[in-house]
């Protein structure tokens, strides 16, 4: 039973509007002021006034950041709650409004206006205000260097008096000596990754950087579509294995939006995507359900200053990096490093993985094949389609993205031209088909196989399974086991063998490339012996 402590209230003066707690709330805000009010001026509305009041106390909630994003007004709270004032600045304009905000006494309100100004951020957004606890505000903003100082200008907090252990332990200067178009924070470089909270207040002394002045960097994160209750980090860093951003996944979408002031520095830079706990992260293709994200995804990309970049984070973007040489892991424990790697080796790299599965630029759009409620995404495009390629191979292989990630990567490398094997190619055609919402046929494709043999070779597959449905014996030819990806069958004889070692079995058995690889090689291998000892294996 929610305690009367939690409740939380928006009062309007006429009504009172239950706050969900922890959750987005969005009130439509009403035309302020009505006719002509008796004894006033003919034209004279009455002006509203709003305020989120604890339901219990009817105190102001603090520990609360103020934004304007369009027309909207936008409240964030430290529990994660979230009340939009939606139209704000235009329906209320006419009625001289307000929203009472907590001052640093009950007697000494703050109140934004339709006329309130702030820290103007980009063309939709503007920061209005902050208060509450330092710490607690700092937490609530990630540890954004832009927000921290912009808090600071406003007077909402102190960054040189930040507890220890907050914001990483970062030493964070005292506002007047970060200076330049990132913030000089404890000897070293920090730029601050913004993920949407905002905070300000009118008459601040900082102006937010020009737009030539501004590092933005996004794109998609995709494992598989991301699930609206994710606990995914995103986390920038420099070429040393320096934090320099972090930000969170948006619920339900696969997108990411960082932007920074501009730093000088041209080069690479690591993404990496961590599962911050066991929240079920992102739909998995391969058996279709949601499932926690067990393994890091990483990403490099090139940055030369100011400007835009995208960078796309998911399966295909880590095996790039492992290829690289930077060891993968889980929860945190890839590594981080770049060393003196450099553009040149980052661009070839990038296309190495994009020439093996048959891609044009891994940072295009990501059209998954599921999208973030479980369901068929009809606008599914290559990317997508590889990409559940790879997660049906794990699904289909009995191992984890983390180990096919690996050996993919020793696959690459043990290349000279960077390709894949005709094994794995074979188990990614097979993951594909196994995949929910992805077509084999075009994965072939895609990994080089003409369309003729493309269908060839779905069809074969299709074969196998309906037998094994049906619960008909299996008749393969030396020519069906070279069309399902396996190699070793050159004979019919062989053929025959195999075939009827495959039907003493169930169809989990052999459902991949790789467990019927090995069932024809151990058959290979016994009729061998049987004919090293002088006995006929069809005997």
């Amino acid at each position: 039973m929610k305690q009367p402590h939690d409740e939380r209230m928006i009062f309007t003066g006429t009504e009172s509007v239950p706050v969900k707690i922890g959750e987005i709330n969005r009130y439509e805000t009403p035309p302020s002021g009505g006719d002509q009010t008796v004894g006033k001026d003919i034209g004279y509305r009455e002006p509203q006034i709003f305020a989120v009041r604890d339901g219990s106390s009817q105190t102001l909630v603090d520990n609360v950041i103020a934004i304007r994003v369009g027309a909207d007004l936008h409240l964030r709270y430290s529990d994660g709650t979230q009340v939009i004032f939606e139209d704000y600045f235009v329906k209320s304009n006419d009625g001289g409004s307000e929203l009472l905000l907590p001052g640093d006494t009950e007697e000494e309100l703050y109140r934004i206006t339709p006329e309130s100004e702030g820290l103007v951020i980009d063309e939709q957004t503007t920061l209005l205000y902050g208060h509450g606890d330092g710490d607690v505000l700092a937490s609530m903003v990630q540890c954004d260097a832009a927000l921290l100082y912009g808090l600071d200008a406003l007077e909402a907090i102190d960054v040189s008096l930040l507890s220890t252990g907050t914001c990483q332990t970062q030493t964070w200067a005292p506002l007047e000596e970060a200076a330049g178009g990132a913030f000089l924070v404890g000897g070293g470089l920090f730029v601050a990754a913004s993920a949407g909270l905002l905070s300000a207040v009118d008459d601040a002394d900082e102006s937010p950087p020009a737009a030539s002045e501004v590092l933005i960097i996004q794109g998609n994160v995709t494992a598989g579509a991301v699930t609206q209750d994710n606990d995914l980090t995103l986390v920038v860093y420099g070429p040393d294995g320096t934090e320099i951003g972090r930000s969170t996944a948006t619920p339900g979408s696969t997108t990411y939006r960082i932007e920074v002031p501009a730093i000088d520095y041209a080069g690479p830079v690591l993404l990496r995507v961590v599962s911050e706990g066991g929240a079920l992260d992102y739909y998995d293709e391969g058996t279709g359900e949601p499932i926690d994200l067990t393994v890091d995804l990483r990403a490099i990309g090139t940055i030369r200053g100011s400007g835009e970049y995208i960078i796309n984070i998911n399966p295909l973007t880590e095996l790039m990096t492992s290829s690289l040489g930077l060891a993968g892991g889980s929860h945190g424990e890839s590594e981080t490093v770049l060393g003196d790697l450099d553009a040149a080796t980052v661009d070839a790299a990038h296309q190495a993985i994009v020439e093996a599965f048959g891609l044009t630029d891994l940072a295009d759009e990501v059209i998954p094949t599921l999208n973030s409620e479980g369901q068929a995404n009809p606008d599914v495009n290559d990317y997508g389609h590889i990409l559940a390629a790879l997660s049906g191979f794990s699904e289909t292989a009995s191992k984890n993205v983390e180990t096919v990630l690996a050996d993919l990567t020793r696959d690459l490398l043990a290349d000279s031209d960077s390709r894949l094997s005709p094994e794995h190619v074979a188990e990614l055609i097979a993951g594909a088909r196994a995949a929910e919402g992805a077509d084999a046929s075009r994965v072939a494709e895609l990994l080089g196989h003409s369309p003729e043999a493309a269908q060839a070779t779905e069809t074969q597959w299709d074969q196998v399974y309906s037998s094994a449905e049906n619960e008909e014996p299996l008749a393969l030819t030396a020519d069906d086991f070279s069309r399902l990806g396996v190699t070793g069958v050159a004979s019919e004889g062989q053929a025959q063998a195999i075939t009827k070692s495959l039907n003493d079995r169930s169809l989990d058995e052999f459902n991949s490339v790789a467990e019927l690889q090995a069932i024809v090689d151990t058959v290979n291998a016994n009729q061998a012996l049987l004919a090293a000892i002088g006995v006929d294996a069809n005997d």
